[in-house]
């Protein structure tokens, strides 16, 4: 149990990101798998709707170590470039091809999301705006993570 009362900002952070609430509520319900185990570390990934990968790379040792991963190890196309985001940070890594890693920091796990360009081309066809002018945005035009339907 938790006393919500005493629950700090940071507590508060890890229970309310919902980028991290969105992959554990994903509609395509695969399981993380181990994709990989080292002295001390360990790499879970998982597919998402849409196309992209959760990727969780894990230390469990004393110092902060580099975890790197692969495309081909995630079942991606190895050869596709695709945005890497971290769901901790709430922020785009970037465009990476083939593989990507990051130092994790003691005891600590970092999680991204992998997003193919191919997808990300299809996402961007699909927006557009047909809103009237002086259209104002309502509740039932956002899903429960806020973002637009």
């Amino acid at each position: 149990g938790h006393d919500v009362r005493k629950t700090t900002p940071q507590i508060k952070e890890i229970l309310l990101n919902t980028e991290l609430i969105a992959i554990d509520q994903d509609t395509v319900g695969i399981p993380a798998k181990r994709i990989r185990q080292n002295t001390g570390t360990e790499i879970w990934a998982r597919s998402v709707s849409g196309g992209s990968f959760a990727v969780a790379l894990l230390n469990r040792t004393k110092t902060a170590t580099r975890v790197e991963f692969t495309w081909a190890e995630i079942g991606a196309k190895t050869t596709e470039p695709a945005m890497v985001r971290d769901l901790w940070l709430h922020e785009n890594k970037g465009i990476f091809t083939g593989s990507y890693g990051a130092n994790v920091p003691s005891h600590g796990v970092v999680v991204v999301k992998i997003t193919p360009n191919s997808v990300l081309s299809i996402q961007k066809s699909k927006v557009s705006i047909k809103a009237k002018p002086m259209w104002i945005p309502t509740f039932f035009d956002f899903n429960i993570l806020g973002q637009y339907r």
